[in-house]
């Protein structure tokens, strides 16, 4: 593929896809010129993409757009290349990194050493400045309280009537202020949930054992009408018939990938597609709608006629895109067989197999470069 897009594994010269393209010359346009820099950066290009990179910077008008390059290079190990091109930009914009205190993957950043350590330097008084204010938020949040500025008091991030100033965040006899609270579930998540360290996965697992029993309402995305939704929180509901769950967790064992609850989904076109975007994806638990009950049920006269059932989703956090779906595999818990769910099961009227899903007011349903396609999928147990 290298050798068709940039001839740099010997394709002869006026046969690569490159020349072609309206980025082609050092008067080509930039515009979505990112994109084409992932993917050079995917296929490890050397020559043309540091011709690509530099090319970029002429243009930095759109400067959110150059941030995602500088992630994709260290998604792919070139960290030293990514705090170059990182300088670079900030050389251009007057030794400043406008928006990267608000930009989505900052996170992806500061876990680099390499790009982490340049940024007190070259990004800014006032946006470092905004760094350290956000990352204040995330530890606070992290530990479910909130800081109110009015009052200059921290208080529960679920209650602001409790207040959590000068007073542990766990007390012996279980009282807490904001500890169990979802927004920490939440925080957990998006902070650890694309790492690929198993430890710091175990700790969203450790939540959501805390949390098992909680019925948290979501949304599915860019949809005006939807069902009532609830996604109830379970470390690794769904277990593989080929790698099943000890019957209960050992403490004292490391984490594994089957424990953690991640799952690999391949597109099915009769057999698994290896070339397809493939979900990488840690399970949170499964998906419940709310239904009204028929008048013979049990269930009809109680509760208003309304009762919860399974969907036959789990809930997931995307590894690689990082967002929240809601994977249809059959069941929401329980043991299932590796590959496609059977045939005769499908997902309930108003939801697809795979559906973006939000937690209203604290996690949004994120877009992505990369669609998801209502496909049948195969699953198992993914790796790191």
């Amino acid at each position: 593929m290298l050798k068709l897009v940039t001839g740099e594994e010997g394709a002869s010269e006026g046969c690569r896809l490159h020349d072609i393209l309206f980025w082609a010359g050092p008067n080509g346009s930039t515009s979505s010129i990112h994109q084409y820099i992932l993917l050079l950066t995917k296929l490890k290009s050397r020559t043309v993409l540091q011709q690509v990179l530099d090319q970029s910077l002429q243009d930095i008008s759109s400067i959110q757009p150059l941030y995602d390059c500088v992630v994709g290079l260290m998604d792919e190990g070139e960290s030293e290349q990514a705090a170059t091109y990182l300088k670079q930009i900030s050389e251009r914009r007057d030794d400043s990194l406008p928006g990267i205190s608000k930009f989505p993957g900052l996170r992806r950043i500061l876990a680099d050493e390499e790009t982490s350590k340049l940024l007190p330097k070259i990004a800014g008084e006032l946006e470092y400045a905004g760094i350290l204010q956000n990352q204040l938020y995330d530890m606070e949040t992290r530990l479910g309280i909130k800081w109110q500025p009015q009052k200059s008091i921290h208080t529960s991030i679920s209650d602001p009537q409790c207040v959590a100033s000068e007073e542990p965040l766990l007390t012996p006899d279980g009282n807490c202020a904001g500890f169990g609270s979802v927004e920490r579930l939440i925080a957990e998540i998006r902070d650890f949930g694309c790492s690929s360290e198993l430890a710091e996965l175990g700790r969203i697992a450790d939540l959501l054992n805390e949390h098992d029993g909680a019925e948290i309402p979501v949304m599915p995305g860019f949809k005006i009408e939807s069902p009532e939704l609830a996604w109830r929180p379970q470390c690794s509901p769904v277990e593989f018939s080929g790698a099943p769950l000890p019957s209960r967790h050992d403490c004292s064992a490391p984490w594994s990938p089957s424990t953690l609850g991640l799952l690999r989904g391949r597109i099915d076109c009769g057999v698994p597609l290896e070339n397809e975007r493939t979900l990488h994806l840690m399970q949170l638990g499964y998906l419940v709608m709310l239904q009204q009950a028929p008048i013979w049920h049990a269930r009809a006269k109680a509760d208003d006629g309304h009762y919860w059932k399974e969907t036959g989703h789990i809930v997931a956090w995307d590894r690689v895109a990082g967002q929240l779906l809601a994977v249809f595999v059959g069941k929401g818990h329980g043991l299932v067989e590796p590959g496609l769910p059977p045939l005769s099961l499908k997902p309930p009227p108003g939801l697809r197999r795979v559906e973006g899903i939000s937690v209203p007011g604290h996690m949004p349903r994120r877009g992505t470069g990369a669609e998801i396609r209502n496909s049948k999928y195969h699953f198992d147990v993914d790796s790191l």
